[in-house]
């Protein structure tokens, strides 16, 4: 096996690298173990020095970069002047490249110009490239015959106008069609390998494989998780999972996507509690965390544990660590609790969570609309309102506006109001609101709507929320006074005598009616929360109560996405290699 290789150690940091990404290579590729022995014999056997130089005609390390274009339909290729074929740009590793990759990237820029290029990485180590290829040289005059030891590396480029045909270096060049460059036997083994880095799937495996690697809890703990079983939970659970083992999955029961929850019973204990459950019996939650092998962290989603934190600090004692909470309304219940008796860590205000914010005020509008449009009602021809202004409230009036709708605010905080007026918004009185609007949007997490305003609302008004129905509306007693009716999927109809309206999804959040797509840009705060395991272990959290990650490590977990998502902000492209 590679562990029982004796590698030689050297001062030499390209050849330390080399032996390094070398293991972790064919780690990540076992199959490959037999092909590859030479370099492993010239690894192991040779004078150090000659691992790159290019006087050992035995063989020694290369580098190069197969540069696919921001479309991803071309990839560029050079005809080498030696050889006469047409192949990716790349050379031999220089003692003063800090990495074969870094030396990919030197011969790409030499030989072509270009240096707008995002380096897709296929592990964790960026420096493992995604193939190594080994191929023989042929004589040239004092040349004698020998071996490439290829490590080559996969890049988009950004401006493929910064191209410059340098005649020195070779004698033609294509943007070739990159599904015909995979269709050639030579590039067989690659073919798998680039579809797999380009996937979204992948890319988000990879960001999550970094997270785990940096996140290291100074001693062993396990969590319990309040979760929405979507489809890009998975992910962030596995990675979970990795540092503070699950001793129970609890499904959010009004964000259940029923196939994605099938697998993660295969995977976690799953277990089908509601937050009524928990409150009524907090033992449930205490036998959990008594009986776990490590003491635990809970991560929480609204909040769900807020009321009853003393209670299970009394009970849990040492065993319970922590508490990660995710969203503001969820922390504004915790804040209410007053002087906590355990550390809570926030990411609900983080900067990460922005993103997320932004995406999901979307989101909400996609669906209210599409819902709306099932029953022939077109939202843009509505007088729209939000309540709350918050980071939700903002995003869906911004939205909003960008179709434009111009929206009536109101929030209970007059900066918020001022905020929203010189954003283009209405601020009427919240009254007018309740008597003139045609579709409201509830954004405040503070039960804004009930028997009283419902009585108010102008006949016919549609009422949609962006979290739980029990967090945003008062729905008690409003069957005793209204009659109900299910007209549409996903719309419920309430009639009371002069009086009737709509209410979406029965007040849970709209999004949820469908898939909520958030991209990669949910992982942040996802990251940021194992980054919080960190915090929580090695000894920061220097009192109880609410705190929030440090800048340092929210500039980790920012710089890791970049490198990872950065060249894919705009959209996934169809690979044109598939066939």
């Amino acid at each position: 096996m590679v562990d029982s290789f004796l590698l030689i150690k050297t001062e030499n940091s390209v050849v330390n690298q080399i032996q390094h990404i070398l293991n972790r290579y064919i780690k990540t590729f076992p199959l490959e173990q037999e092909r590859l022995q030479p370099l492993f014999d010239l690894v192991n056997d040779s004078n150090i020095e000659d691992l790159i130089s290019r006087k050992n005609f035995r063989g020694h390390v290369t580098a190069s970069g197969f540069v696919i274009d921001i479309s991803r339909r071309k990839v560029l290729r050079l005809q080498h002047k030696t050889l006469q074929k047409l192949l990716q740009p790349g050379g031999h590793v220089e003692p003063e490249d800090e990495s074969p990759l870094e030396g990919a990237k030197r011969e790409i820029q030499e030989e072509t110009g270009i240096t707008s290029l995002d380096h897709i990485a296929f592990h964790p180590d960026y420096n493992v490239p995604i193939d190594i290829d080994t191929h023989t040289i042929p004589a040239k005059g004092d040349e004698a015959e020998h071996q490439h030891h290829d490590f080559r590396y996969l890049f988009i480029c950004r401006n493929s106008s910064e191209f410059v045909w340098i005649e020195d270096e070779f004698e033609e060049y294509e943007w070739g069609d990159i599904g015909e460059l995979m269709r050639m036997e030579t590039f067989e083994r690659l073919k798998p390998k680039i579809e797999t880095a380009l996937s979204k799937e992948f890319r988000s495996k990879l960001f999550f494989d970094q997270v785990v690697e940096t996140t290291k809890p100074a001693t062993p703990c396990c969590s319990i998780v309040v979760g929405h079983c979507v489809p890009d939970v998975k992910v962030f659970l596995r990675a979970l999972n990795v540092r503070a083992p699950i001793q129970a999955l609890i499904p959010k029961p009004k964000s259940i996507d029923h196939q994605i929850a099938e697998e993660l019973v295969a995977d976690f204990p799953v277990c089908q509690l509601k937050r009524e459950d928990i409150l009524k019996n907090p033992g449930i939650l205490v036998k959990l965390i008594n009986h776990a092998p490590h003491p635990c962290v809970l991560f929480d989603i609204g909040g769900w544990f807020a009321p009853i934190t003393k209670e299970l600090v009394d009970k849990c004692g040492n065993k319970l660590l922590a508490i990660v909470e995710d969203t503001e309304n969820g922390l504004q219940k915790y804040e209410k609790q007053g002087e906590l008796a355990i550390p809570v860590i926030s990411v609900a205000r983080s900067p990460l969570k922005q993103n997320e914010d932004f995406l999901v005020g979307q989101s909400i509008l996609f669906s209210c609309d599409a819902i709306l449009r099932s029953a022939s009602f077109n939202i843009e021809y509505q007088t729209c309102a939000v309540f709350g202004y918050g980071k939700i409230g903002s995003s869906i009036a911004q939205h909003l506006l960008l179709r434009g709708v111009k929206p009536w605010v109101f929030d209970k905080n007059p900066l918020l109001r001022i905020a929203a007026s010189n954003r283009m918004c209405l601020i009427p009185p919240r009254d007018e609101i309740l008597t003139h609007a045609d579709v409201i949007f509830c954004a405040t997490g503070k039960k804004v709507l009930g028997l009283n305003e419902f009585r108010q609302l102008k006949p016919g008004c549609v009422i949609c929320s962006v979290t739980s129905a029990d967090d945003e509306l008062n729905l008690t007693g409003l069957t005793n006074h209204y009659e109900h009716e299910e007209i549409k999927p996903y719309i419920d109809k309430y009639t009371s005598f002069g009086n009737y309206f709509y209410l979406i999804n029965k007040g849970n959040a709209a999004n949820f009616a469908h898939k909520p797509a958030l991209g990669s840009y949910i992982h942040l705060v996802r990251a940021e929360m194992m980054y919080a395991l960190n915090m929580i272990t090695q000894g920061d959290l220097s009192k109880n109560g609410i705190q929030e990650l440090s800048v340092e490590d929210r500039s980790i977990v920012a710089e890791a996405w970049l490198a990872t998502y950065a060249d894919d902000t705009g959209g996934h492209h169809d690979l044109g290699i598939s066939g």
